[in-house]
């Protein structure tokens, strides 16, 4: 289930150790840094934990190459753009970009056509479909909503891709439109593909701003292509051998391991 959505821990900068000369930058100087254990940095990082101290936190960063649906990238977008307190009312502050201690790039519908790539219907949606529509004897009750998602996901890919190839071949053959103009209309063209559509982004967040990710995003009322993103991004901090020890001393404080569990028993 889920096999559309990708994550690769891809490059880390920081770990246990930087995260705890970072809390000791208030009390020791450095001279006395140099005496510190592998114990007393385990003991930091766990009280750092503990008591949520968050400034430490950001003195370890990694680097996520993520696939995943359209939909999903653009929720991860709030977390560049805007603060966000979520309840009956959604209320925000602009921000600046990289707020929250986050930056991201994405595929470009510029610079590169969209790959035909979209999200399969989970099985859990097709299970809620395939009770919403009993088998009938008209030919529409007969068509499931399954069948009638990948028709329309194929036939806006079968449009896109048409529409450039007609525009490759007056930039290329005929030459009546500029490479630039080939560009400007791939840009607006790629606007009628369904966010279902699979995209490739590239994310860099510190440990503070990840846990908050992890919060938000394995919370079991979020979107659940969204928890998969998460869950897979934390079984690969988790995996990591400089990385993994810190970020399980956070998933036990916030109860993530219920979350892991819980999405494991889903089959994602």
């Amino acid at each position: 289930m889920f096999e559309d959505i990708r994550v690769e821990l891809c490059d880390h900068w920081g770990a246990s150790k930087q995260v705890a000369h970072q809390a000791w930058a208030s009390t020791y100087d450095v001279e006395k840094l140099a005496q510190k254990t592998d114990a007393d940095v385990r003991r930091v990082v766990s009280d750092v934990i503990a008591h949520r101290h968050g400034t430490p936190k950001e003195r370890a960063w990694m680097d996520f190459f993520i696939t995943c649906p359209i939909y999903i990238e653009r929720q991860f977008d709030k977390y560049r753009m805007t603060v966000q307190y979520q309840g009956v009312d959604v209320e925000f502050f602009l921000a600046d970009m990289g707020r929250e201690n986050l930056t991201q790039n994405e595929l470009s519908g510029r610079y590169r056509t969209i790959p035909d790539r979209f999200i399969e219907m989970p099985s859990d949606v097709l299970d809620i479909t395939g009770r919403a529509r009993p088998n009938s004897d008209d030919a529409m009750g007969r068509l499931s909503m399954a069948e009638e998602y990948s028709n329309i996901m194929e036939w806006q890919y079968t449009a896109y891709s048409d529409q450039l190839r007609e525009l490759k071949k007056a930039r290329d053959e005929t030459k009546t439109i500029t490479a630039a103009e080939f560009k400007r209309a791939r840009e607006f063209l790629r606007g009628q593909l369904g966010t279902g559509f699979l995209t490739d982004m590239r994310i860099l967040c510190n440990m503070h701003s990840f846990e908050w990710i992890m919060e938000q995003r394995l919370a079991p009322d979020a979107q659940l292509e969204g928890q998969v993103v998460a869950l897979r991004m934390l079984k690969a901090a988790l995996a990591h051998p400089e990385l993994g020890e810190m970020v399980q001393q956070l998933s036990t404080a916030n109860c993530w391991d219920a979350h892991i569990s819980r999405l494991e028993a889903l089959g994602v």
